[in-house]
């Protein structure tokens, strides 16, 4: 009852809000037309004074009188029109028709569409339901999964986007899927064939489905991508890995020595490149540290790497939940120190913003986008990148272009 109450009660104060204007006695006007006349008179009288005192000839008074007669016609009608007040009679149905309109479409909408009482006695929800409600995101996080089927769903609409490509491999990678990985690899350097970095992708892809040996397959991929960049560190690192899977030790040192000398501080595969040739220096018994680039360190690799290795991520899921949490936590750490220290690193600041999404940490996910935009901001290729991949990781708030 106290419902439809308070529903009239709205109703009625919505027509007098409405209705009151029309109910209102008429208030004359007095507009600017009043001025225009007797500025229009004036003149008359000014025209009249220089025709006689010889200062206006006969014929020009005679159209500027004409002229100002016009004038002061269209003056007085205009202001009798807007002096004419409007019958109370009008008023009155206007205002009716307003207030008949509001009651009638009120009613009308809320039968359609309202809901007076509830159906069923009212509902008291528990209090761990209120508590999850409100911990709840309003928008959850999805899984990888889900974002690697929004980025293949999004392929299938526009199929010629190498780099949407490249990017759905570098995902699957991420997730140990190196055959889908190959695959999605492989369309990218269907659409781009000259470009190595697609090119030693797939060459990693595909030696990763074989178990992390590189056969002829994955050979013959990396060597087209060395062709095309002897710099490519990727396709390096994988050759002088093929040959020491050869058996052919001096020919692999040869090769990751060369490749160190000639990599971008900036590289991710810097620290493997050296890693492997320390490694297999060590095994054989030969001292590199004179053939290595100035300032590196000849020591063996720590377990301190920025980037976890296939090993790295079986050992760290054989770890119990809370030794997981703290090691993955550890890694993002030191890939932020990493890219502090040489930020020209796009893949690395998408597997960063990847982490901190992971990890329920969106603003620190936001923040590394913002920086790693700030490191590319004249490079339009890795800034788009770079969105790409935040969009596809749904990190909040992404800065405006």
């Amino acid at each position: 009852m106290l419902l439809w109450i308070a529903l009239v009660v709205l109703a009625l104060s919505a027509v007098a809000f409405l209705a009151i204007p029309f109910l209102r006695p008429s208030v004359p006007v007095v507009s600017a037309s009043s001025g225009d006349v007797g500025a229009l008179s004036l003149q008359l009288d000014e025209i009249a004074k220089e025709e006689a005192a010889g200062e206006m000839d006969p014929a020009s008074a005679v159209d500027a009188r004409t002229e100002v007669e016009r004038r002061l016609l269209d003056a007085a009608q205009a202001e009798a029109a807007r002096a004419k007040p409007t019958p109370p009679a009008v008023d009155r149905v206007v205002a009716i028709a307003v207030a008949a309109i509001v009651v009638v479409g009120s009613a009308v909408l809320y039968a359609a569409t309202g809901q007076p009482m509830p159906d069923g006695p009212p509902r008291i929800e528990s209090p761990a339901a209120g508590l999850e409600a409100m911990s709840t995101p309003a928008a959850a996080l999805p899984d990888v999964d889900t974002m690697i089927g929004r980025l293949a769903e999004r392929l299938k609409a526009n199929p010629d986007d190498a780099e949407g490509w490249r990017m759905l491999g570098w995902s699957h990678f991420q997730t140990q899927r190196y055959r889908e990985a190959a695959e999605a690899y492989a369309r990218a350097v269907a659409l781009q064939p000259r470009n190595a970095g697609f090119l030693s992708a797939l060459g990693e892809a595909q030696a990763m489905s074989a178990g992390g040996q590189v056969d002829a397959q994955a050979l013959a991929t990396l060597r087209k991508a060395a062709s095309i960049d002897a710099r490519d560190e990727r396709a390096q690192f994988y050759l002088g890995l093929a040959r020491s899977q050869g058996g052919d030790a001096t020919g692999a040192l040869d090769t990751w020595l060369n490749a160190l000398r000639q990599s971008r501080p900036e590289s991710e595969f810097r620290e493997q490149l050296r890693g492997h040739a320390v490694a297999l220096a060590r095994d054989k018994g030969v001292d590199i540290s004179a053939r290595l680039p100035a300032g590196m360190s000849a020591a063996p690799a720590t377990s301190g790497s920025a980037t976890p290795t296939p090993a790295d991520v079986a050992r760290i899921q054989a770890l119990p939940a809370d030794e997981q949490g703290a090691m993955i936590a550890g890694m993002v750490e030191r890939l932020e120190q990493r890219l502090a220290a040489n930020p020209k690193d796009a893949d690395g600041w998408v597997r960063l913003m990847r982490a901190r999404m992971v990890l329920n940490q969106p603003d620190r996910a936001r923040e590394a986008l913002r920086k790693s935009l700030q490191v590319f901001a004249g490079d339009a290729a890795a800034q788009q990148t770079l969105r790409t991949a935040a969009t596809e990781l749904a990190v909040p708030g992404q800065p405006a272009r």
